[in-house]
């Protein structure tokens, strides 16, 4: 029941994924088809990224300014994305700004950072806009600060994450609204063929692919549950058993007890005491 109640820090709900295969062809015209598939109705937003919440992320050997400015190592998970991630998954900003496309060195020198890995580096949000990073080649600074969002299980907690822009997404993630889903679906692959005819519509819900992760633990419930009942069914057993041979030892003080007036509530109080005491 936690794990189904807890706050995830993004909405998981009425979200499709749709793997691109890493299809040229769709990656090169990403831009053209996420504005189709918007236009269908039903259809709130769509958004690009290497992985999705509940999937593995990459962990990169990157390089963070400090607050001393010096470039301290570390290994870091990373998730890149396009534009619209944050959007698309409701997910806020505590500080800074979210990536820009009429910023066009957002494409390869800007990240977003979350809440957790801040903590570690000891800043506070409005600390860590501006501190430099190194991964590879790449150079760059933090544009912006994430509230933490579980982007793994909720075995484990909240690691620290960068977030960058990339063009090479290998799933889509389509938001989907409206009271008749499968309607907004056969729009949404209907559509799907008319711009990618040679590749399939293979879709699966974001919530059933989170909730995935939680299945032994859904197997170990009912598992308990059945026990459960089961023992509370063998003492009710075992209370009824020993209540017939308390009364029928007691049969002819009961059976007094009532001749002189006594009622059938004193007598079972009589009884109970014996299991109560």
């Amino acid at each position: 029941d936690f794990v189904r109640n807890q706050d995830l820090g993004f909405d998981k709900n009425n979200i499709l994924i749709v793997p691109t295969n890493s299809d040229t062809s769709l990656i090169k015209h990403l831009d053209a088809v996420k504005n189709e598939l918007k236009r269908v109705n039903g259809v709130r937003a769509v958004a690009g990224s290497s992985t999705v919440p509940g999937q593995p992320s990459n962990n990169l050997y990157t390089q963070i300014e400090m607050t001393d400015g010096k470039m301290s190592p570390t290994n870091i998970n990373f998730n890149f994305v396009d534009h619209d991630f944050l959007s698309t998954y409701d997910i806020k900003l505590l500080a800074g700004r979210n990536f820009l496309r009429e910023v066009k060195a957002d494409d390869t020198t800007a990240v977003l950072i979350n809440e957790t890995a801040i903590k570690n580096f000891g800043w506070t949000p409005e600390q860590a806009i501006g501190k430099r990073f190194r991964r590879g080649r790449s150079n760059g600074k933090i544009i912006g600060v994430v509230k933490d969002f579980h982007y793994r299980s909720l075995h484990t907690s909240v690691e620290p994450l960068l977030i960058a822009l990339t063009k090479g997404v290998s799933r889509l993630s389509i938001r989907i609204e409206g009271e008749d889903l499968s309607a907004s679906i056969n729009r949404l692959q209907q559509k799907w063929s008319e711009l990618n005819p040679h590749l399939p519509f293979d879709y699966s819900f974001l919530d059933a692919e989170f909730d995935r992760q939680y299945k032994a633990d859904q197997q170990l419930g009912k598992v308990a549950g059945v026990f459960t009942g089961l023992s509370i069914f063998i003492g009710c057993l075992g209370l009824l058993g020993l209540t017939s041979f308390v009364v029928e030892r007691r049969t002819k003080e009961i059976g007094i007890r009532k001749v002189l007036g006594a009622s059938v509530s004193s007598v079972v109080l009589l009884i109970a005491q014996e299991f109560l005491a």
